[in-house]
């Protein structure tokens, strides 16, 4: 089960998170890693548009369940630390087609591509059998949190219709993204609020074929991701203003524990300390920005979750 919130925290419990491996760096405050957490692995794995013999749309959803399924096993054998026993959140990162652009399809074609999202999410099943599943981008909301917005609107309406479908029947949470979209000198730097409170009351229409719910797991990182931001790619302790993390992160960790969400993932890319993807030249390090805004400070358990907590509701 993944962790709760500590008692008394100032956010969800953190689960942090590297792309095709597992982060097992120390981390000095209560967010946890390990194999047995949360690890992302890249939509190639499950033959995605662009990946191995998936050169376009019709390739993607004329793939079997059989098919991924030995996609995922070359994906183990190429990567001994990362067990098919895991009892952690795997995250299927899917991005070609992404679920934030269903909508952008004819009704047919939106049917085959849920049925190929269906075969995906039962080919992880099959192959990681004890661990939990969640597709990538489920939902994302419009970046100023607009509950109103037109695309953002059209985006929930075609995930709704897919969990209709059975889409999520498979998985365990959905997985909205929330990463920093705006620092501050961009015209929404104020948005932060409702923009992590639309990603998750968002979210929570999204229902299974039987109308059930699921928990929603918001994910973030340690920059601004967003190509229209003057901020772009900033990591957020470069932001230039008084506390960056608090501005930005401990806004969304605020609002997530208002709507009671009990766990949000943290995406680092690499299993490195000091960030390596984007330009650092102040050396900031993945546990600054994980553990920056910790009430306190000391050893986590390292490599699993610090205690069994509550669901999402």
């Amino acid at each position: 089960m993944i962790a709760a919130s500590p008692s008394g925290s100032t956010h969800p419990e953190l689960l942090v998170c590297a792309q095709n491996e597992c982060y097992t760096q120390p981390l000095p405050c209560h967010a946890v890693a390990g194999p047995d957490t949360v690890i992302t692995i890249g939509g190639s794995t499950f033959l995605q548009v662009g990946g191995p013999t998936v050169p376009d749309l019709d390739a993607f959803v004329g793939k079997q369940q059989s098919d991924v399924e030995r996609q995922i096993q070359r994906f183990l054998d190429r990567h001994p630390t990362v067990s098919s026993h895991t009892t952690g959140l795997i995250i299927i990162d899917i991005e070609d087609p992404h679920p934030k652009d269903f909508h952008e399809y004819p009704v047919r074609v939106q049917d085959q591509i849920i049925d190929a999202f269906i075969s995906r999410a039962v080919a992880a099943r099959a192959m990681f059998p004890k661990a939990r599943l969640g597709f990538y981008g489920t939902l994302v909301p419009d970046a100023r949190g607009r509950a109103d917005d037109k695309t953002y609107l059209a985006r929930k309406r075609s995930l709704v219709r897919a969990g209709c479908q059975g889409m999520f029947d498979s998985v365990d949470c959905l997985i909205p993204v929330t990463y920093p979209r705006f620092g501050p000198i961009d015209r929404s730097w104020q948005t932060y609020e409702a923009y992590t409170r639309l990603a998750i009351t968002g979210s929570r229409s999204l229902r299974t074929s039987d109308g059930g719910t699921l928990p929603v797991t918001p994910i973030v990182t340690y920059s601004v991701a967003n190509g229209n931001s003057k901020h772009h790619e900033d990591l957020l302790l470069d932001l230039e203003t008084s506390r960056p993390l608090h501005e930005t992160l401990g806004v969304q960790f605020t609002v997530m524990l208002e709507e009671h969400v009990s766990t949000a993932v943290f995406w680092v890319g690499e299993n490195s300390d000091l960030l390596t993807r984007l330009p650092n030249p102040n050396a900031r390090t993945v546990s600054q920005h994980v553990c920056g805004l910790s009430p306190t400070s000391h050893p986590a358990a390292h490599g699993r979750a610090v205690a069994a907590g509550r669901r999402d509701r």
